[in-house]
């Protein structure tokens, strides 16, 4: 991902949080009111909006003037708690966010609490994206001086890249098959 590209990932997470901020300081709100206070676009609020009466923090409370929907919090707002990913997200996002990277690289940055992340871990990961086309070597692995070095060179999303039971790497952002091994002779 381009550095534009991820700096707009990062503007879409603050502007989630201000909505946030701004909605758990109203009583009730309607999506362009909580767009015009948090300063955050209307295509981003809606979503927002739909997305915390799916969980159960908000309700709609009434169809005001305009036909517009009037939401209130069910409970006390609480802070926004993101589920940690898995082991294989935390990996996908770390090589994502670093570009140029080791496997021991991937394990530091992507190994939490909740989903440890061992070093054959990361190297296995990154050699399943060597193998789909997603990375490739920028300097090889010298057994006892240094690893092996890798670059993305293909970023097609948030979710990372699956690998199937038959051996071959299904991409959830494309909804597409990466790499399918030749059959064997």
């Amino acid at each position: 991902m381009s550095r534009r590209g991820m700096a707009q990932y990062v503007a879409v997470e603050e502007q989630e949080r201000r909505a946030w901020a701004i909605a758990a300081s109203l009583a009730t709100f309607t999506a362009y009111q909580l767009a015009a206070q948090s300063h955050v676009r209307l295509e981003i609020v809606r979503p927002l909006i739909r997305a915390w009466k799916r969980e159960g923090i908000v309700s709609l409370q009434a169809v005001g003037r305009r036909r517009r929907h009037v939401y209130a919090f069910v409970a006390a707002p609480r802070a926004i708690a993101r589920p940690a990913g898995s082991a294989a997200e935390n990996m996908w996002r770390t090589v994502r966010k670093l570009q140029r990277f080791t496997p021991a690289d991937v394990q530091m940055h992507s190994s939490t609490g909740a989903a440890p992340v061992s070093e054959e871990d990361a190297r296995r990961f990154c050699a399943l994206l060597l193998r789909a086309g997603y990375v490739r070597v920028l300097r090889k692995a010298a057994l006892g001086r240094h690893p092996a070095m890798y670059l993305l060179v293909r970023d097609t999303g948030p979710k990372p890249p699956e690998e199937r039971r038959v051996r071959a790497v299904w991409d959830p952002n494309e909804r597409a098959w990466t790499h399918v091994p030749e059959p064997a002779a």
